[in-house]
């Protein structure tokens, strides 16, 4: 696999790049604010939802304020991950297939309506070993200060 990496206002090119590699990996990893209601028939978290089984582990800041239908087939599979501090560590999905990976890095929190929003968004993908510096100690940083959630954590409960 050769190297590639881009740079997005978003839109369609982000939205293909999101479904390619889900449906492409092995397993991933997501990283953002929890989804909250106002975020339900959400395409990015339904996806998530579909293929949870892929879905390694979600570290989901505002556990509080989940919706428990969009993370409820996660907490199914125990995949949830609360952080044990408050702090955030960006939002971003790392897909992973052997030694390849696909890195999706987004200007705000992962919900569809920012594939159209404003910012910038990051992808890269290549082999492990040719990771730019530092990418994975963002992933390692984010699973390091985070702990398996309870589902009594989301408002409603799953």
């Amino acid at each position: 696999m050769t190297q590639q990496m881009w740079f997005s206002g978003g839109g369609d090119r982000v939205q293909a790049a999101f479904d390619a590699a889900l449906a492409w990996c092995d397993g991933c990893y997501v990283v953002t604010e929890a989804p909250t209601a106002a975020d339900n028939g959400d395409r990015i978290w339904h996806q998530l939802g579909l293929s949870a089984e892929r879905v390694r582990s979600a570290v989901l800041s505002n556990l509080e304020s989940a919706d428990s239908d969009l993370v409820g087939s996660l907490y199914g599979v125990g995949r949830v991950r609360r952080f044990t501090e408050v702090r955030q560590q960006g939002h971003f999905i790392w897909f992973e297939r052997g030694d390849e990976i696909r890195f999706l890095l987004a200007p705000a929190a992962l919900r569809s309506s920012t594939f159209e929003g404003s910012g910038v968004w990051m992808y890269w993908e290549g082999e492990r070993g040719g990771l730019p510096d530092g990418l994975r100690a963002v992933l390692d940083s984010a699973l390091a200060a985070s702990t398996t959630a309870n589902p009594a954590e989301i408002l409603g409960g799953p």
